[in-house]
């Protein structure tokens, strides 16, 4: 696979910040920014999964269900929660 050079100019403070957090998942900042764009168009780098296992947010089931979530959102279908509803799933 080709590759090229993308530079951004972004603050030095969140540059540190998302090295360490990536870092503490083996990822590099680089590679963190491949997934971001794969992720954008819709698909996935097979070569190196961008989170560990332990990060459950970032797995294959949970982003499914976002994706849906967002695709029935285009399609203006929402469900409608009161607080009370929403605090009744904390318990």
């Amino acid at each position: 696979m080709a590759t090229s050079t993308l530079t951004i100019k972004i603050d030095d403070n969140l540059r540190e910040r998302a090295e360490s957090f990536y870092s503490e998942r083996g990822i590099d900042l680089s590679k963190a920014i491949c997934n971001l764009l794969y992720r954008s168009i819709g698909q996935e780098d097979n070569d190196d999964p961008p989170y560990t296992d332990h990060d459950i947010f970032y797995s294959s089931s949970n982003i499914a269900a976002l994706m849906d979530s967002i695709k029935s959102g285009k399609e203006g279908k929402f469900v409608e929660k009161t607080m009370d509803e929403l605090r009744a799933y904390e318990e």
